[in-house]
């Protein structure tokens, strides 16, 4: 199987920040609706 490494990597580093970017929404939404007591 052949893979473009610029491709690649491209779709790696998006990925990345998509869940990068996604898991900042979680803490940031959990953090105003949960009492610091419960923050895991």
């Amino acid at each position: 199987m052949k893979v473009n490494p610029i491709e690649f990597w491209e779709e790696f580093i998006q990925t990345e920040l998509l869940k990068i970017h996604l898991q900042r929404n979680n803490f940031l939404r959990n953090s105003k609706n949960v009492p610091p007591m419960n923050v895991s």
